[in-house]
Formats: structure tokens, C-alpha cells, sequence
């Protein structure tokens, strides 16, 4: 199943369009005298997962609060789960307005994993 919770494991949100698994990596690229090009890769590059989804208000709230705080939060995602804390604040657009009397957000995320496994 795929869900997005925080690390208590209080659901955010269980309507994932996508999670895009990437590296990142430091790279510093010197042109050297004779021309040629010359790489250097700081460190291991770090996992992240850009997550494509939809929230209600409650689901908005606890995502706001864990980029301020850098509180982790845990993505299940076919067959696997990535627990991280969010690299950049959430862009938040309206998905429906109003529906009753609840709102629906769409978001893009994106996930520092810290820890990963399978479910």
C-alpha cells in the first residue's frame, strides 16, 4: 500500500501520484590549463524522493510543521519504505476548492532519505 505518514505513524496522505527515487551528488567540475576537464564528487551522493500527491487540511498541516522542524516523515512506496525529513517547503496548489466542508491540496515534495527498507 502507499501512504505517506509522519514518523508516529499518523497517515498524511494514502493518494501518492508518484515518488521518483534520485541521488544527488556535490560535484566540483575545474577546467585544468591544457583544457581538460577535471571532476571531483564530495562525499556519497545522498537518496531523495520527489513525491507527487494529494493532501487534506490535516495531511497540509503536518507536512508545514515537519519542514519547520525537520521532523522525519515515512514514505511506503511498492514494497519499500524511505524515511527522511523534507529538502525544500512544500508548494502548495488547491486540488478542489471546497468539497463539503473539506479542502483538498496538491503538493510536490521533496525527501532527504535517512533510512530505507522493505515493508
Amino acid at each position: 500500500m502507499n501512504r505517506l505518514m509522519d514518523i508516529d505513524g499518523s497517515l498524511i496522505t494514502r493518494y501518492i501520484e508518484k515518488a521518483l527515487i534520485s541521488f544527488k551528488s556535490q560535484k566540483i567540475i575545474n577546467t585544468l590549463l591544457d583544457g581538460t576537464s577535471h571532476v571531483q564528487t564530495i562525499g556519497t551522493p545522498q537518496k531523495n524522493v520527489a513525491i507527487s500527491c494529494a493532501v487534506v487540511e490535516s495531511g497540509k498541516s503536518i507536512l508545514d510543521e515537519a519542514y519547520i522542524n525537520d521532523i522525519p516523515i515515512k514514505l511506503e512506496w511498492d514494497s519499500q519504505y524511505y524515511i527522511g525529513i523534507l529538502n525544500k517547503k512544500p508548494e502548495w496548489s488547491y486540488l478542489l476548492k471546497d468539497r463539503g466542508s473539506t479542502r483538498i491540496y496538491d503538493t510536490k515534495l521533496e525527501l532527504l532519505v535517512n533510512d530505507e527498507g522493505i515493508l
